[in-house]
């Protein structure tokens, strides 16, 4: 490795090329499928904050002027040592050769940059795609610019890690479950219009009101898979008037589900929801709840004339399947993502605890889809954390790296403090960090272009995982815009109940919380607007 003369603002560096002509003079039967893992040791191109670095890697074919093609990694602000950990596919006209040569620009982004100059550029690297091996991670060094040379420090020399993977490996087509988190001390805030306690903290938790949210996506999601009956995505039972209470919701919320697959629920508590290990308040308000829902049954007088019904409304569009099977469905998802806000790790941990901790196997699922123990572990992933509005201090977060765990389980101890068995049982959850070490959130608003660009990291990673089927947890005006800018217009989009929504709900209203979602993508069909099916799940909505 060595180090040629400056040539322009820049200092490059470069590999070394390869000596055999069959090194380079190979084509490749595929389009190049390159992952931009990370940078790190970037200088500090700001006053007053670190570099907020954003990737331009371009191929060009060997003696051409000009790329072949280009794409972007989004911005990592404040970012020293920034992580992407994402693919790219670069197609071309004529067959990619491992002579053509991959340019990597990094450069800051500047929220009010100077026309004339545009963002500054940090460095650049390079290589041929002879030199970067399927399958193997490759450092390279990033020649700074001599505008970046300036804010060099002793943390040592800039580099990016790279890697080209095989396109034929991660399936086109692939299923993700979108999960809105449960009610907030902010939400709760907001309904109230208590501007005090919205702006007193940041990364709020879940209220009590949201426990019996996730609780209530917990007892459905385990109704519909212990019944051993079909479930009608058509059938809904409307929560008694007495329930009011989070424990009463949650309660009301279960039978419900149970009396939707068919059980008898005006008798006695179903004996399969002694497996759901619910709270205590939850259980003691359970019986109470099926006799609500009990009554609230319509009473059919047999001494009443016969009386000729109207034809029931059809739904469009039937649904896709009973919510028996979406459950067993989701119960056999290979990657649970969620945003590293405590509201989103609350709800993913006790919403989806049939999936994290499951009693036993799911029926049919290898052990790449329980977990080589039986238990799935959650990664947290900054690209679904919250789009961050003008004063949305609840979009930023309180900790990085282990902090985050540590934090959330003191949450959980204090949301569970009538049942601290149920806490200690969620805290066995693995948690993955990897991409949480450093600061993962942003200080001021999010402009519409940057939230796009990380909703489309997002789908990048979704798109070139192995896994067919992932579980996304996160937040209501993140979920939004991801239909709203990656929609295809021949999309099917239908209610609980099997209706068709409109486009305009889907552009205007969000998902109810700790409401779900089965969303289709098909990214052989198109990389721009991947989406193909939405159908909302058990008793999720779609409300303003």
């Amino acid at each position: 490795m060595g180090c040629s003369s400056s040539k322009g603002n820049l200092v490059r560096v470069d590999l070394p090329e390869a000596t055999s002509p069959d090194d380079v003079d190979f084509s490749l039967n595929e389009p190049l499928l390159l992952r931009l893992v990370s940078a790190c040791n970037m200088p500090s191109m700001d006053l007053t904050s670190e570099s907020d670095v954003y990737a331009i890697v371009s191929l060009t074919p060997k003696d051409a002027k000009k790329p072949s093609a280009t794409h972007k990694w989004p911005v990592r602000w404040d970012a020293t040592n920034p992580l992407w950990d994402s693919c790219r596919l670069f197609s071309a006209p004529n067959p990619i050769k491992g002579s053509d040569k991959i340019d990597l620009r990094f450069l800051d982004c500047d929220d009010n940059p100077n026309p004339l100059d545009g963002d500054d550029l940090i460095g650049t690297a390079s290589c041929s795609v002879a030199q970067l091996p399927v399958g193997k991670q490759v450092t390279l060094p990033i020649g700074l610019s001599a505008s970046a040379n300036r804010y060099t420090s002793d943390t040592g020399a800039a580099s990016c890690v790279v890697m080209r993977e095989s396109a034929t490996m991660a399936p086109p087509r692939k299923t993700i479950y979108i999960v809105r988190h449960g009610e907030s001390v902010w939400n709760k805030a907001q309904n109230d219009k208590d501007v005090v306690a919205m702006l007193s903290d940041v990364d709020h938790p879940l209220n009590e009101m949201g426990r019996a949210q996730a609780e209530g996506l917990r007892g459905a999601l385990a109704a519909a898979v212990a019944s051993g009956a079909p479930v009608p995505a058509a059938t809904a039972v409307a929560a008694p008037a007495a329930a009011s209470t989070p424990e009463q919701l949650a309660a009301a919320g279960i039978v419900e589900d149970a009396r939707s697959a068919g059980l008898d629920t005006s008798k006695a508590v179903p004996a399969w929801l002694a497996n759901l290990d619910l709270p205590a308040p939850t259980a003691a308000a359970l019986r109470a709840a099926v006799e609500a829902v009990a009554e609230v049954a319509p009473e059919v007088d047999a001494r009443a004339p016969s009386v000729v019904e109207p034809a029931a409304v059809e739904p469009a569009i039937s649904p896709v399947s009973s919510m028996t099977d979406e459950a067993q469905r989701l119960l056999r998802a290979e990657l649970i993502m969620c945003s590293p806000l405590t509201r989103a790790i609350e709800t993913c941990l006790i919403g989806l605890q049939p999936l994290l901790l499951p009693a036993h196997p799911v029926e049919g699922g290898s052990a790449a889809e329980t977990g080589s123990s039986g238990r799935h572990g959650v990664l947290l992933n900054p690209n679904l954390r919250e789009k961050r509005n003008f004063g949305g201090k609840d979009s930023s977060g309180k900790w990085v790296g282990s902090a985050i765990q540590s934090g959330v389980h003191a949450e959980l101890t204090k949301l569970y403090a009538d049942t601290p068995s149920v806490a200690e049982s969620l805290k066995k959850v693995p948690l993955e960090l990897s991409y949480v070490q450093n600061q993962w959130w942003l200080g001021s608003k999010e402009s519409e272009k940057h939230v796009a660009e990380r909703i489309g990291e997002l789908l990048a990673q979704v798109r070139f995982a192995p896994q067919r089927s992932i579980v996304l947890v996160g937040h209501s005006h993140y979920f939004r815009e991801l239909l709203r800018h990656f929609r295809s217009d021949q999309c099917v989009a239908l209610d609980a109940s099997g209706f068709p929504i409109e486009p305009k709900d889907l552009d205007a209203k969000k998902l109810s919380n700790a409401g779900i979602a089965r969303v289709e993508l098909d990214f052989e069909a198109s990389e721009v607007t991947p989406v193909r099916e939405f159908q909302l799940l058990f008793q999720t909505e779609l409300i303003k």
